[in-house]
């Protein structure tokens, strides 16, 4: 018996030292990754420099300076309630607003840099769940440098903090297929309750989640039910606040509202283009959708209104959202593809190597339900485009990169095993070291980020919050020196407006003449002209004309001939008689 403990415990020892040491190994890994990852983003923010907030960074901050201030959950660009923008990214914003002495943009960037360092850790954790140790180490170190999440990292943009946030739930689930639970199911719930706080899609990979978890082993179906109970019960505790705003906004109870506003601006933009014929480009039907006023120069712009009003008008019958949904089909697929070829994705490679490493060799039987949930993710933010058939952002497709990441890093193990097996076949050699594999992964990683680089810095939405819109910034801080009060400033972006600490009005699309009255009415203090821009339809004709014809607006200021934002600032001088 005595021999049989001693030997017991021989046989056990090299296992743990083994598992020990790989994580000891993991854990010096990570260390430095995650020292590199803040590294990197800083020497690019500290190279390449912000300007203006971006648009929506401009929403997310003005929530949080008046949260802040007392004065509910209000931004910048809609009247009312916020209830498109939840409530999380805000609320981090707030919070850094104490370090940063309430400077709202700045708290964003740190926000943004924190969550966006941290992404190569969830990374390594998902890669080496579905694969290995190596494939998560060559994953965790691409996402360190991958142009798009370290831009992401100093702008105002929910993508980078949700990617890492989801990526963390999308960990924690593989390891509660792994591990089933309630308590480790728990923590799923709690992961998913904090990216819907962040963004509001995350509702449908937690609902795959929680089917794959039903079906994915051979418990009884009351102990998964259980675990199914306690992650949907956690995922309600943290997402209560937002659906209670939801409910106290508009009666209806819901988790999110930006589906309906968005269905509300689709079908316009659908009447409006099948009326038009070919007399109005695209951009002009969705900027009229958004931005429209009526002949009594009331608001009917989608994005003119309160969301609540917005909501609650809005009633989606079954044949029209068919209509909807196949529209939407129909123009955003080719639009997924022709995202899946641009260079900031880091095409053509990373897709391909994608698709090799998911397809070059089948499932593991213990880890198909992994692998199917992985999937399956990125296909529920896919699905999420269905829900507009307006003009789609860049942004909506930001999310697949971390799953296109991870894919990669396996087909780059396989073309390194493919470069090791040829390079011994025609070396007629038995034994090859893993060098000439390692060399030619390498270089397609190089070319690939390099690829990627340029076009991922000229994207509109990062040039936005980038150096070259450092005149947008200025120009609000020069009207914010020129006033004692919060003054009001038409704009077709909300940037100058926060820079101001302004009110921000939408530039109105109609006819010229009653925009001039619009103006008027909202009692405009400042009117912003950029050059570049083409919507309203009026729009480019007064700026190529000098101006705004009428003798209430003064230009008084200007940014330096050559300066990329191209902006002229109007006075606009109400009229005595409207004057309180």
């Amino acid at each position: 018996m005595d021999a049989a403990v001693v030997s017991g415990r021989v046989k056990s020892q090299p296992r743990f030292t083994a598992d020990l040491k790989a994580w000891h190994l993991s854990f010096i890994f990570l260390s430095v990754t995650l020292v590199a990852s803040i590294g990197v983003r800083a020497i690019a923010w500290h190279h390449w420099h912000t300007g203006a907030i971006e648009s929506e960074g401009a929403e997310y901050a003005r929530i949080a300076e008046n949260l802040r201030n007392g004065q509910g959950y209000v931004g910048i660009s809609t009247p009312g309630t916020q209830l498109v923008s939840p409530p999380l990214f805000p609320s981090l914003i707030a919070a850094a607003s104490l370090i940063t002495h309430n400077d709202y943009e700045l708290a964003g960037r740190l926000v943004s840099f924190l969550l966006g360092a941290l992404l190569p850790l969830p990374v390594f954790g998902v890669a080496i769940r579905l694969f290995d140790r190596r494939v998560a180490m060559i994953a965790a170190m691409i996402t360190v440098f991958y142009p798009m999440f370290v831009n992401l990292s100093f702008s105002v943009f929910s993508e980078g903090p949700y990617a890492a946030i989801l990526l963390t739930a999308v960990y924690l689930v593989l390891r509660a297929f792994d591990c089933p639970s309630i308590l480790n199911w728990s923590f799923v719930g709690g992961a998913f309750g904090a990216a819907y706080l962040m963004r509001q899609e995350a509702v449908g990979p937690l609902l795959v989640a929680i089917l794959l978890g039903l079906i994915a082993r051979d418990d009884s179906f009351l102990l998964k039910a259980k675990r199914a109970i306690a992650a949907l019960a956690v995922f309600m505790v943290l997402a209560s606040p937002q659906v209670l705003l939801l409910y106290r906004s508009t009666g209806k109870l819901r988790l999110e509202g930006k589906s309906l506003i968005n269905y509300a601006w689709g079908t316009r933009v659908l009447t409006e283009g099948t009326g038009s014929g070919a007399k109005e480009s695209i951009q002009d039907i969705d900027y009229d959708a958004a931005n429209s006023v009526n002949d009594r120069l009331e608001a009917t712009g989608v994005g003119m209104r309160p969301n609540a009003e917005i909501i609650r008008e809005t009633r989606v019958h079954f044949r029209d959202a068919i209509r909807f949904f196949k529209e939407a089909v129909h123009r955003n697929i080719p639009e997924l593809f022709a995202k899946l070829r641009e260079r900031w994705l880091g095409a053509p490679f990373l897709p391909a190597l994608a698709f090799l490493g998911v397809l070059r060799r089948p499932w593991p039987r213990h880890r198909a339900f992994h692998h199917l949930f992985f999937i399956l993710v990125p296909a529920t933010a896919i699905m999420t485009t269905f829900t507009v058939v307006h003009a789609i952002y860049v942004r909506n497709y930001f999310i697949l990169a971390p799953f296109l990441l991870i894919w990669g890093a396996n087909g780059l193990l396989e073309v390194a095993r493919w470069t090791n097996r040829n390079f011994a076949v025609i070396f007629r050699r038995a034994n090859v070291s893993s060098l000439p594999g390692g060399l030619a992964a390498g270089l397609i990683v190089v070319v690939m980020l390099g690829y990627a680089l340029k076009d991922t810095r000229n994207l509109f939405v990062f040039r936005e919050g980038s150096a070259e819109s450092q005149g947008a910034k200025d120009t609000g801080l020069w009207i914010k020196q020129q006033q004692t009060q919060r003054v009001r400033v038409m704009d077709v972006l909300d940037t100058i407006a926060f820079h101001a600490d302004a009110d921000y009005v939408h530039f109105p699309s109609c006819a010229p003449q009653l925009a001039l009255a619009y103006m008027q009415k909202e009692k405009v203090d400042y009117v912003i002209f950029r050059r570049g821009f083409e919507q309203p339809k009026y729009y480019k004709d007064w700026l190529t004309s000098g101006g705004i014809p009428d003798a209430r607006a003064t230009l008084v200021y200007a940014t330096a001939e050559g300066d990329p934002s191209g902006i002229l600032v109007f006075r606009w001088h109400q009229l005595a008689t409207n004057r309180p």
